[in-house]
């Protein structure tokens, strides 16, 4: 019999996908173990290998009769095995010209005169090493071990193959988390900047506000930088939040009401009767710009002469969707609240970003109740 051990063409593709594999130097396994045991067993020799062949040599994963973990590649009839489809093997190594040189046929320790191998190849054709059975002395094979051998080294790459894709697994794990990271990371920094850039657009309104002479101006002035405000804190929530794009509703309509009481007089109460709801952000946006128009409305007309009264900002979930009711008790702003100003456009827009319509209810008082689905849960 003469061959010659050849180098495969695609030598470093088949070496990446070895060490992307994560087994050279790596400890014993039972499950490799135990192939290579019964390799032995069944094929009636001292001497069963797992051996996977790198660059300069042959690492053994599982191995039996043997200490070595390993031999120099040219020592490896197994690098000559793994570029065949079938089991190769030599019955008498003395008299075979690919192994009669072979320092391990005649060391004292290893005495390689019989060699069987079955290549260990990928599902894509890659060469890996070879599953190998040794003698002390020349021999054949029957057919049924020769079939053994074949189907234990499918076995071999089984257990191979599924630590591939685990690995792989693991690997676009760890890689979708880094990219949720830096993804939560940029979205925090632009959630920052859009509300530092709000900040300064408050900031210049309440300036050219304090700046005018003209009370509709100032008061038009006062009514955008409550309309900044309200988006402002939903990306300053964002931003302090480990959500990404949920906000936290119930604190939201918190802190909105407490910035409007900041513009209400002592004798009108605005208070939020919110559960513990997450809200998608755009829709926290709508309802803020809507809530906000109300607030105003409600503070500039239904309480004239200094009238004392409340203003009741309330989000019910149900079956549905969510239920919004935005009420006051004072003597009502038919007319201003649905008549064609900006604010009322605003709070038509707003509504029809989430799907919902205004349905002003008869009072007393005033009464603004919307329906919208929402993809609502706990907190």
């Amino acid at each position: 019999m003469t061959k010659q051990t050849k180098v495969p063409m695609d030598e470093e593709v088949r070496l990446a996908t070895l060490s992307r594999l994560g087994l050279l130097d790596t400890p014993a396994e039972r499950d490799f173990d135990d192939i290579c045991q019964l390799a032995s067993e069944i094929c009636g020799t001292p001497i069963a290998l797992v051996s996977l062949v790198d660059r300069d040599r042959q690492f053994f994963k599982a191995r039996v009769g043997i200490e070595a973990t390993g031999t120099p590649r040219d020592q490896s009839v197994c690098a000559t095995t793994m570029l065949g489809k079938s089991v190769f093997e030599i019955p008498d190594t003395t008299r075979d010209s690919l192994t009669a040189t072979n320092p391990l046929v005649n060391d004292g320790v290893v005495d390689m005169k019989f060699y069987a191998g079955a290549p260990l190849t990928t599902s894509d054709g890659t060469p890996l090493g070879a599953l190998c059975v040794i003698d002390r002395e020349p021999r054949v094979l029957t057919e049924m071990q020769r079939r053994a051998l074949e189907v234990l080294s499918r076995q071999v790459m089984a257990q191979i193959e599924l630590r591939m894709a685990l690995r792989e697994s693991r690997d676009r794990a760890d890689a979708l988390t880094e990219a949720l990271a830096r993804e939560s990371v940029l979205r925090g920094e632009v959630d920052h900047r859009v509300k530092n850039s709000l900040m300064q657009v408050m900031a210049l309104l309440r300036l050219h506000a304090n700046r005018t002479p003209n009370a509709e101006v100032k008061e038009e002035l006062r009514a955008a930088e409550a309309r900044v405000s309200a988006i402002a804190q939903i990306h300053e929530i964002l931003h302090s939040s480990s959500g990404g794009t949920d906000v936290d509703i119930a604190e939201y309509f918190k802190r909105l009401a407490g910035n409007l009481r900041s513009t209400a007089p002592e004798t009108v109460a605005i208070t939020t009767a919110v559960p513990a709801l997450r809200l998608a952000t755009a829709q926290a946006t709508s309802l803020a710009l809507i809530a906000n128009e109300f607030v105003t409305n409600s503070l500039k007309y239904a309480f004239p002469d200094s009238g004392a009264g409340t203003i009741k900002l309330e989000l019910l979930e149900e079956a549905s969707g969510v239920v919004a009711r935005f009420t006051d008790d004072g003597i009502g702003h038919t007319g201003q609240s649905q008549g064609r100003g900006l604010g009322q456009l605003i709070m038509q827009a707003a509504a029809e970003q989430i799907g919902a319509v205004l349905d002003w209810l008869p009072g007393p008082g005033t009464h603004l109740e919307m329906r919208f689905a929402s993809r609502l849960g706990v907190a």
